[in-house]
């Protein structure tokens, strides 16, 4: 995939569009091309449709929030930024 040169690890469907994360970061996947999410390496992704984010936990024990726009694509919310609690999993 071209824009993407790495282990992908995670792939998801989020608004029409899918998304593939790992080692690489998180990108987002259109055809045979890549546009980045996050360039951070993933170990984490998922999407909540309840707060209309998509969350990603980084290898570096971050989590970041992103929201998703038909015309500026994916933009970082910071939602999360006072969270202080270890997190190993979401559902």
């Amino acid at each position: 995939m071209e824009g993407t040169e790495g282990k992908v690890s995670l792939l998801i469907e989020a608004y029409g569009k899918f998304l593939a994360a790992g080692i690489i970061g998180a990108v987002e996947v259109e055809g045979l091309k890549s546009k980045p999410i996050i360039l951070e390496p993933v170990s984490l992704l998922f999407l909540s449709p309840s707060l209309n984010q998509l969350l990603i936990g980084t290898v570096n024990e971050a989590v970041k929030s992103f929201s998703f726009n038909q015309t500026e694509g994916w933009k970082e919310t910071h939602l999360l930024d006072s969270l202080q609690e270890y997190v190993t999993y979401m559902f």
